[in-house]
């Protein structure tokens, strides 16, 4: 009869078994204290074959579940212990302990194998520790300072060596004064994924992003402020952009429109707020068939985007599955179209005070939209919600939003009335920037 057990099972294979079951602090307060074979595994690499995922040491989950903090001693001896570790996450933190907390890392038998840095919404951060600790990790490939204030100034003569290895930046919501952003653009020339979302950059800054990244693939700005300039120098300079995210592009016009036609390559494009971007140049933009390969497009606030805008959109994207259109308040039966797009699983019509009921009974007829999934007819003043109900009826497994933000044919519940403005995130499939999922989703 076999006795063996679990702890006959080889360390990496036991390792890899104590990372699925939970995280670092699991493994190393509760785990590592079972018994000696338990305690070994703990500082064993698990197998790449059965575990694949990143290893991370996550501080922010560790203070919010385990409610306890690793000190700079503690870190030092949880990477003694486990210097295989490839992604560190910091907690909120003040300043002084942030900084503590890197130097230790960046001491450690953990800087060859560490390959990204989540220094997100903590609360400032100075460049000199910045430049201090980022040489010591020669394979980081990630970097993020979503929220996070950088303090004092760059000195570093060599910024080539310092960002040119970052593949993914995040910079959204950042904090940094224009300065340090500028010495961040002219080292990060190797970028394939770049979040300027929700910053008030200058023109100026934007461009020199763009035009010293030539293999972006993905990229979020902030519009406020920018002008068609912004999206000539990308398409100038990063011909194979797959996902493009603007918001606030109140200041775009028609030429806009002329330089998109060079990113054939597009799978994913938002433009919100385009108020100044007149239908026929959209028009211009979906006949010249550039936009063949596109999946998933927002174009929420487009004022002015016409009912034969859409109808060309519709056939000149055969590919798309998922579209919206909030608060394009002109449309109406051009969206019948949408027909055309058989693989359609997601369409957002929030606010379009004209839509009528023939037009949906149109996208809902039988056989029509077979794959659709979710539509939202949030805020659209005509829809009657008994014919909607009956469509509803007809196809069981369709989600439809009524006027008021609640699923059509659902248990009303008061607290669940929705009537926000916004419309719902599309783009947000993209895997997280520290999961190596994301290499292969840009390959």
């Amino acid at each position: 009869m076999d006795k063996s057990t679990i702890t006959s099972l080889p360390l990496d294979m036991l390792s890899s078994i104590l990372w699925m079951a939970g995280s670092v602090y699991f493994i190393q307060a509760t785990c590592s204290r079972v018994c000696r074979t338990f305690y070994r595994a703990g500082a064993t690499s698990p197998s790449r074959i059965l575990f694949s995922k990143r290893l991370t040491l996550d501080l922010l989950k560790i203070s919010e579940e385990e409610h306890a903090a690793l000190t700079p001693n503690g870190l030092a001896v949880v990477l003694a212990r486990m210097p295989f570790i490839e992604h560190v996450r910091f907690a909120q933190t003040n300043f002084t302990s942030l900084e503590a907390m890197l130097l230790e890392l960046a001491h450690s038998p953990a800087t060859a194998n560490i390959r990204s840095l989540d220094i997100s919404f903590c609360d400032s951060i100075e460049a000199a520790c910045i430049e201090e600790v980022l040489p010591c990790f020669p394979n980081m490939e990630a970097l993020s300072f979503e929220s996070t204030n950088v303090v004092e100034e760059f000195m570093s003569g060599d910024l080539d060596q310092l960002f040119s290895p970052l593949k993914i930046l995040n910079l959204s919501y950042m904090r940094f004064e224009s300065q340090r952003v500028k010495t961040l653009a002219k080292g990060a020339t190797n970028l394939i994924w770049l979040d300027l979302s929700e910053n008030v950059l200058s023109e100026d800054l934007v461009v020199e992003f763009l035009q010293r990244a030539p293999n972006l693939i993905y990229i979020s700005l902030d519009g406020q402020g920018n002008k068609d300039t912004v999206i000539d120098s990308l398409t100038a300079t990063s011909r194979h952009v797959q996902h493009l995210s603007v918001n606030f592009c109140e200041e775009f016009t028609a030429e806009t429109c002329t330089h998109l036609q060079q990113l054939v390559e597009l799978r994913s494009l938002r433009l919100k707020k385009a108020y100044s971007i007149p239908a026929g140049a959209m028009m211009e933009l979906f006949l010249s068939k550039s936009l063949e390969s596109l999946t998933r497009i927002d174009l929420t606030e487009c004022a002015l985007l016409s009912d034969q805008a859409v109808c060309e959109l519709a056939l000149a994207c055969p590919h798309l599955t998922h579209v919206v259109l909030a608060w394009c308040t002109s449309l109406d039966h051009g969206l019948a179209a949408f027909i055309n797009c058989i693989n359609l699983s997601f369409l957002d019509l929030t606010g379009l005070k004209q839509l009528s009921n023939e037009t949906i009974s149109v996208l809902l007829s039988i056989d029509a939209l077979p794959k659709l999934s979710f539509l939202s007819l949030k805020q659209c003043n005509i829809i009657n919600d008994g014919l909607m109900l009956q469509h509803k009826q007809a196809r069981p497994n369709l989600t439809i939003i009524d006027y008021y933000g609640q699923k059509l044919g659902e248990e009303e519940d008061i607290s669940d009335i929705d009537l926000g403005f916004f419309a719902t995130d599309i783009l947000d499939y993209i895997p997280n920037i520290f999961d190596d999922k994301i290499y292969k989703y840009f390959t």
